[in-house]
């Protein structure tokens, strides 16, 4: 695997994260931040294979000398995304963050950045892709739907879906969302989704 026309995209306490490409295909580079005593990297690189099992995340290419190579997403995050789709469009595009969150739930890993995901679901098209895997856990009790359920019915989500013509009933949606979390059980994850379609 020759990586070639290496550029640094951003910079973080952890992280170094750079662009480059296999061919012609673009890509993305993780490795660490020299000055960081916490390695995160191969903990990502072991996440992310384990949520592509269930086609969640961008896809891994490589793990080798600290350095994960993944496919990069060329989208943006979703919330800016939200205000040039349609209604139908954005509700599809929910209904696919509750589903990838229930099956986070049922391999049993906690993503950790759900309450607040505004810059970990970027947009490929109409589909939402769940991105940085650093501080995903596996976790007898994992909690993405019941925190994407708090994300989807705040403040600033609100407004923007207002916008858009979707009132997701906040106290129905959270009612649901305690249910779920009894047991994870389908019932309930059914009526978070039946809420999103009759917002």
């Amino acid at each position: 695997m020759k990586l070639e026309r290496k550029e640094q995209f951003a910079k973080g306490k952890r992280g170094l994260v750079s662009t480059a490409y296999i061919g012609d295909r673009k890509v993305l580079l993780k490795e660490r931040n020299p000055s960081s005593v916490v390695d995160t990297i191969a903990h990502e690189a072991e996440m992310l294979k384990a949520v592509n099992k269930e086609s969640i995340g961008p896809l891994f290419i490589a793990y080798r000398d600290g350095v994960l190579v993944r496919e990069y997403i060329d989208g943006p995050e979703m919330m800016d995304w939200i205000p040039g789709a349609t209604k139908p469009r954005i509700k599809r595009a929910l209904e696919r963050v509750i589903a990838q969150c229930r099956q986070l739930d049922l391999l049993g890993i906690n993503k950790q950045e759900m309450t607040h995901p505004h810059k970990h679901i970027l947009m490929r098209d109409d589909e939402p892709v769940f991105i940085d895997f650093e501080r995903a856990r596996r976790t007898e009790n994992p909690k993405n739907v019941t925190q994407v359920c708090q994300w989807i019915t705040g403040r600033d989500m609100t407004t923007l879906l207002s916008a858009k013509g979707i009132e997701v009933p906040r106290d129905a949606m959270l009612a649901h969302a305690k249910a779920y979390k009894k047991d994870h059980g389908k019932p309930a994850y059914e009526r978070m989704l039946e809420t999103i379609r009759g917002a």
